[in-house]
């Protein structure tokens, strides 16, 4: 009889478990990042009535236990907002954060809401800096201000080995050098020839290599241009002008053989840039940060990465929305397409967070189902307790 107490004791601290993990779960519904726990209970070993069992019908149960909780990986909904280090993952993958007091150890969160401290550091609330890949085209100095390169070409993706991350600085303060002008480049058509009779307009047949800005010459046996003939842009292909005969003084030409010199534009003038100064950060799917200028230049300084492990169910909590490796979860590694060329596995929604994955009504129908199976479990102590007061009664009598 004694047997019922332990078992109704050990259901009443099982389900104390499972009350504490759905509670759990209900407080952080509104987290960032948050990753619900489902409870996971186990049947105590049985005992046998009468030393042998004989098909089961003389087994006896010993109670249940709390066993594991479950990490579940589901998708959290998105929040917008309006700042662009606010991130959120869409699919698998973890952003890695390295604590001040612990800098070796990197640790794994699914919370993107992310800040730049003083010093341009890229962190979350707790202080801990997010990691990832410099592009290698901007410099960083020592008063915290930064500059990038003029002009760079970069890659569809930074990353190469999941362990040499590093912390990411943003610095606000960040110029671009500004791009020189250049003149246009011009090309010419070769010559041609054509005949001119005494006040007949002439039409002059050319063709061009390319989708440019021509011009025309008239030039007379002696080498002098008596006619200029500016055209507008053209495409490529044939095209016809039409002179009128007369010189650039309205004079009619003398009849005879003229020469077609044709010059066209061949690359366009760039205007000169100035020097740009940061106008802000934005952060594309792929995780590459982007700088914007206000000179109308950008340029891509780093990428975030996204971390995955064989076993995500192994990661260990350590509070605040992170987690960190384990035996069990494996070592972080970044996913490879065939050509082993380092690919995310998932999207990064910027100016969006991802919120707690805790669904109400599940958490809320479970924590009434977990109570309901409380109360059963003291039920059997309680009802143990008058089994043996009216046996002890019985030998009173």
């Amino acid at each position: 009889m004694t047997t019922s107490f332990y078992t109704g004791i050990g259901g009443v601290k099982t389900q104390q478990f499972g009350i504490d993990t759905w509670g759990n779960n209900i407080s952080n519904i509104n987290t960032v990042g948050f990753r619900s726990s489902t409870p996971e209970f186990a049947t105590l070993f049985a005992a046998k009535v009468g030393g042998i069992a004989m098909s089961g019908a003389d087994e006896m149960g010993l109670g249940s236990t709390a066993q594991t909780t479950a990490l579940s990986m589901k998708q959290g909904s998105f929040m917008p907002t309006d700042r662009s280090l606010d991130l959120a993952i869409n699919g698998n993958g973890w952003f890695g954060v390295k604590k001040a007091e612990d800098p070796t150890q990197v640790y794994y969160t699914r919370a993107g809401d992310f800040y730049t401290d003083a010093e341009g550091n890229v962190t979350n609330g707790q202080g801990d800096k997010l990691v990832g890949t410099y592009s290698g085209n901007m410099t960083l100095n020592k008063d915290g201000s930064g500059s990038v390169m003029a002009k760079s070409v970069a890659p569809a993706n930074f990353l190469t080995d999941a362990n040499s991350q590093t912390e990411l600085k943003l610095p606000k303060y960040l110029t671009h050098p500004g791009i020189p002008g250049t003149p246009a480049t011009m090309a010419s058509i070769p010559p041609f020839q054509i005949s001119v009779l005494g006040g007949s307009p002439t039409e002059i047949t050319y063709v061009l290599p390319k989708q440019t800005t021509p011009k025309l010459e008239i030039v007379d046996a002696s080498g002098t241009v008596v006619k200029s003939l500016p055209q507008s842009t053209q495409s490529q292909g044939e095209h016809t002008a039409k002179w009128d005969g007369r010189d650039d003084n309205g004079n009619l030409v003398t009849p005879g053989t003229y020469t077609v010199n044709i010059n066209y534009v061949d690359k366009a003038a760039i205007p000169t840039i100035g020097v740009g100064n940061l106008s802000g950060y934005e952060i594309d799917s792929n995780g590459m940060v982007v700088a914007a200028f206000d000179n109308g230049q950008s340029q891509v300084v780093a990428q975030i990465p996204l971390f995955h492990f064989q076993n995500e169910q192994g990661l260990e909590k350590v509070g605040d929305s992170e987690f960190r490796k384990t035996d069990n979860s494996g070592e972080a590694f970044f996913y490879k397409n065939a050509n082993g060329t380092v690919i995310q596995g998932g999207q990064i929604a910027s100016k969006n967070l991802e919120m707690s994955n805790v669904s109400a009504a599940e958490a809320m129908t479970q924590l009434i189902i977990t109570e309901k199976a409380y109360s059963a479990n003291a039920k059997v102590v309680t009802t143990a307790d008058q089994m043996i007061q009216k046996a002890i009664a019985l030998k009173r009598g």
